[in-house]
This record gives structure tokens, C-alpha cells and sequence, in this order.
């Protein structure tokens, strides 16, 4: 999954500021927001994401965002795999 189709999935619950907020998220926790592998999209949408959500949704409306990006994130390398093949 790349950054763009994160932003497009979280445009719609934090707007404009979406890709600031990943940004931020990723260097609060030192990694640079290109070129996360799914363990660090993985530790940014679960933790600072997942806040910003909460303070803008219902607590089971930001689960339900940031579960569906993780399902997607699991889901990614074997569609990827099978595209390649």
C-alpha cells in the first residue's frame, strides 16, 4: 500500500491537514514517511493516527478507518505477488 492511497482512505476523515498528520506521525515515531514497509504503517496508524481519528470520531468509527487501512496493508503483498506473476 503506498502513502497516496493511505492519504486518499484518511482525506475524508482529517481533510487537508491528512498528509501533515502522517508526516508528523511517522517522525514522532523516526521514520520517514517515504518508503514505510507495512510494520511501520502499521505502528503510525495504530498510534498517532489513530488518535487524531479518535479526537475527530466515534471511538468505533476511528477503529473501524484505521482496521480497514491494516486489513488493506495485510492484503498488499499478495496482491502485489500476484500482479508480478
Amino acid at each position: 500500500m503506498r502513502k497516496e492511497e493511505i492519504l486518499e482512505a484518511l482525506r475524508p476523515h482529517l481533510g487537508p491537514r491528512a498528509e501533515r498528520i502522517l508526516e508528523e506521525a511517522a517522525l514522532a515515531l523516526g521514520y520517514p514517511l517515504e518508503g514505510l514497509g507495512a510494520a511501520e504503517w502499521e505502528r503510525v496508524l495504530k498510534g498517532p493516527v489513530f488518535r487524531e481519528l479518535q479526537a475527530r470520531l466515534r471511538p468505533e468509527e476511528a477503529r473501524r478507518v484505521v482496521e480497514g487501512l491494516l486489513q488493506r496493508l495485510k492484503e498488499t503483498p499478495g496482491d502485489l505477488k500476484a500482479r508480478l506473476e
